[in-house]
């Protein structure tokens, strides 16, 4: 049972996973066709890009059980102030 709960929570994270991997390889499939000097430079700027994105998107992530908890209590004055620090994250 415990299985199933946590398969139907980790599904979409696995399904947006596959994705960014598939951008990735189009990425470096449409860039190896130039030069190996482009797909190099693909390469490294991808390893130090995805990293930093994925850090921004699990934080992120992180608002919406924050804001509905501050909605459970009845806070909803709170929620301004995090979605505007969540802006803040999504910009920056």
């Amino acid at each position: 049972q415990e299985t199933k709960a946590i398969i139907k929570l980790a599904f979409p994270i696995a399904v947006i996973n596959i994705f960014i991997r598939a951008i990735d390889l189009t990425d470096a499939v449409m860039v190896g066709r130039v030069s190996t000097d482009d797909l190099a430079m693909v390469s490294l700027s991808l390893s130090i890009w995805e990293p930093l994105f994925l850090f921004c998107l699990g934080c992120l992530y992180a608002i919406t059980p924050i804001i509905t908890q501050y909605i459970g209590k009845g806070q909803r004055n709170r929620t301004g102030m995090i979605i505007q620090h969540a802006m803040l994250v999504a910009v920056l």
